[in-house]
């Protein structure tokens, strides 16, 4: 078991324990769990909204414990160590007994860092690592714990709060606690036991012979509620098979639908090939056909030479005679 000294510790060891209340910023208490629960013997629907001092405390305060009940009641800044001395009532005996309650009041500028500390709160570690986790994470809280812990008053004017947290723990033997709890740790073990068996036990369905039942009405029923629980199995079955039939007959329809498409490609690129084939041999046959009318005209134009030739010497020969 891990032991500390120091007041810190202890203070977080008590807050990790579950001992401590909220209040809000008008004073009335906002959370309420098992420990204050068991100690002043109300459920949470009889604290909730209640002001921590008029409904928990009996007796006389002292002067730093009416500080802080003006403080949670109106805000006034107190003037006192934030670790005080009260006494407090368990309603079912209607006994008084002395508790210790430290004050650390929130910040509004704070609200979240407390908020972050009360969710880490829920870990379930051993507690010399739940204490290292809370000192090395939420420095904003311990900060202000260690404040409220310090024998030296705090300066509280000067900000608002958000609410406050108030960590308590009895200065007195509180049988009834101890007996509350082991009450407690009972029924949840029976209830875990109750639980436990419930799913190890399967239901064995129909048993037994012929010969057992008391007639053939039995046997006719216990036949039939067999029947039923075969159709309701198959039932389930179907129910089941449903959804996998409509995948299939979506997927069957998707591959019908792609076949087509590949189809209509090839047929396109196939009327595209015999497009790009007539145009070839268009191309080709106009290109002889240039050959050809290229060869007339060079014959036609030789011709034309030769006879302008001829042309000319017979003219020369005339002009020399």
């Amino acid at each position: 078991m891990f032991v500390s000294d120091d007041p810190l510790d202890v203070l977080l060891k008590q807050i990790i324990g579950g001992w401590f209340i909220l209040t809000d910023g008008q004073g009335a208490i906002s959370k309420w769990g098992e420990p204050a629960e068991i100690l002043f013997g109300k459920d949470a629907p009889e604290a909730l909204g209640h002001p921590f001092f008029e409904h928990l405390l009996a007796g006389p305060l002292t002067d730093d414990a009416e500080q802080w009940r003006r403080f949670l009641a109106a805000g006034d800044p107190p003037r006192a160590r934030a670790l005080v001395e009260v006494g407090a009532r368990h309603t079912p005996t209607d006994t008084v007994f002395p508790l210790e309650a430290v004050f650390v009041p929130v910040k509004l500028d704070e609200g979240f860092d407390f908020s972050l500390f009360l969710e880490d709160l829920s870990f379930d570690l051993p507690m010399n690592l739940m204490l290292a986790r809370m000192r090395q994470q939420h420095p904003v809280v311990v900060r202000a714990m260690r404040a409220a812990i310090d024998e030296e008053p705090q300066d509280w004017g000067g900000w608002r709060t958000a609410g406050t947290m108030i960590a308590f723990r009895p200065l007195a033997l509180t049988p009834w606690v101890e007996q509350e709890l082991i009450r407690r740790e009972q029924e949840r073990a029976r209830q875990d036991a109750e639980r436990e068996e419930a799913m190890t036990v399967l239901d064995p369905g129909p048993q037994g012979e012929v010969g057992d039942l008391d007639d053939a009405a039995a046997v006719i029923a216990r036949l039939l509620s067999a029947v039923e629980r075969i159709d309701e199995l198959e039932r389930k079955g179907e129910a089941r098979s449903a959804p996998d039939a409509v995948a299939e007959r979506q997927r069957l329809a998707l591959e019908a639908r792609l076949e087509r498409l590949e189809q209509a490609r090839q047929e396109t690129a196939a009327e595209a090939e015999l497009k790009l084939t007539a145009a070839l041999a268009e191309a080709t046959a106009a290109r002889t056909e240039v050959k050809s009318r290229l060869a007339e005209l060079e014959v036609v134009g030789g011709d034309a030479a030769e006879a302008a030739h001829a042309a000319l010497e017979a003219e020369l020969e005339r002009l020399r005679a």
